[in-house]
């Protein structure tokens, strides 16, 4: 009976655990993208100071840009 009740449990808790369990990623409504090449559009926000997250893959001038900004140069 013990092992009945164990393999109902265990039974219960595998059916019911993927609806119950969540990945770690947010859920968005609609796809985020990233620019490789240079900041989100429109670009004159990132060129006024407001760099958002700099990405290494960025093309120089706008690393160039961040750099001066960073430094209280901009």
């Amino acid at each position: 009976m013990r092992r009945i009740v164990l393999a109902f449990a265990l039974v219960l808790v595998a059916a019911t655990g993927w609806r119950l369990a969540q990945a770690c990623a947010p859920d968005f409504f609609r796809a985020v993208f990233s620019y490789a090449r240079h900041p989100d559009l429109p670009r004159t926000e990132f060129i006024d100071g407001r760099l958002g997250v700099l990405q290494p893959t960025f093309a120089r001038s706008y690393l160039v840009i961040a750099y001066r900004y960073l430094n209280g140069i901009g």
